[in-house]
């Protein structure tokens, strides 16, 4: 009997523990999920393809023999309007893709328009 009284403190301590342990180290442990590590991987390297095709992007926008008019449409709008302007004049689109990057046409609208 004296075993049996005892198991039922032990797994009510079990239980709190685990439990205060998952939510110190989810909250302040810096614990993460996969799924949440995964997210973060996937914009990390988004934004790593972005910053290494910024050059290839500006230096297609520059060849453009639109740039200059897109250039003044481009000063007069907001970062929304100028990264549509990249997406839709294929600035944004890497040689052998389809699809644009929408992070590389953010990072480049900023460098074309920075001294603006």
């Amino acid at each position: 009997m004296a075993i049996r009284a005892m198991i039922q403190p032990v797994a009510i301590g079990l239980v709190v523990g685990a439990a205060l342990t998952a939510i110190i180290g989810f909250n302040w442990g810096g614990w993460i999920s996969s799924g949440k590590a995964n997210e973060i991987a996937t914009q990390k390297s988004s934004l790593a393809v972005a910053e290494v095709l910024t050059p290839y992007c500006v230096a297609a926008a520059l060849a453009d023999p639109n740039y200059a008019s897109l250039f003044d449409t481009m000063k007069a709008g907001t970062s929304y309007d100028r990264k549509a302007i990249v997406t839709k004049a294929g600035w944004a689109t890497p040689m052998g893709a389809t699809d644009p990057i929408a992070a590389l046409a953010d990072s480049c609208q900023r460098k074309l328009t920075e001294a603006v």
